[in-house]
């Protein structure tokens, strides 16, 4: 359907309706840009090209008046949330032997549960992260991993006592620190570069 097809009043208003869209699909674009800035890989290359694609799409029908480009953000944005739902599947595997071994060798402590404590790791190429939770403040929960680590044999490279914690062996580095969210801890394993 086209704005042509719409009375004189309407035609501004629908107009406006149109570029608007064609602009929140800019804004969209942008965004999947930037925010896979610390995602990279073949499905944030693919988030990029449809957002950018959808961008020309939106501004090509908002140009000649039609009323489908009210579709092209939603598209878009679903489009978007299909491709984190892929890479997040192709991601979330186990952690790998070595880097449960790694953190093992730290003592687990706070990292275990009633099952595997590596159960809800996230892998991703280069190591795994494990958000959990303690009922100790942060800088215990800090300087238990700081300590543990020194015991072990390995660097403690960020002191303990700030608001994250590294320690690194021959082979690896782990990194706690507190996350995001309130009353969850990060731990990060990753190789030692």
């Amino acid at each position: 359907m086209s704005t042509r097809d719409l009375s004189p009043g309407t035609r501004t208003g629908s107009m406006v309706l149109l570029w608007a869209a064609a602009c929140v699909q800019a804004c969209q674009a942008l965004y999947f840009w930037v925010m896979g800035l610390g995602w990279g890989g073949v499905l944030y290359t693919a988030n990029v090209v449809q957002g950018a694609a959808l961008l020309v799409t939106a501004i090509a029908l908002a140009a000649r008046r039609r009323l489908l480009v009210l579709l092209v953000p939603v598209l878009s944005l679903l489009l978007s949330l299909g491709l984190q739902q892929v890479d997040a599947l192709l991601t979330a595997r186990a952690c790998s032997p070595d880097a449960k071994a790694a953190v093992a060798e730290l003592g687990l402590g706070y990292l275990v549960d009633d099952g595997d404590p590596f159960t809800y790791m996230l892998a991703f190429p280069t190591g795994c992260a494990a958000l959990f939770s303690a009922s100790d403040p942060v800088p215990v929960v800090l300087q238990h991993y700081g300590e543990a680590a020194r015991q072990a044999g390995w660097d403690v490279v960020a002191d303990p006592s700030s608001s994250r914690v590294e320690m690194s062996n021959a082979r690896w580095t782990v990194e706690v620190e507190p996350a995001h969210e309130d009353g969850l801890i990060s731990l990060l394993v990753h190789p030692r570069a």
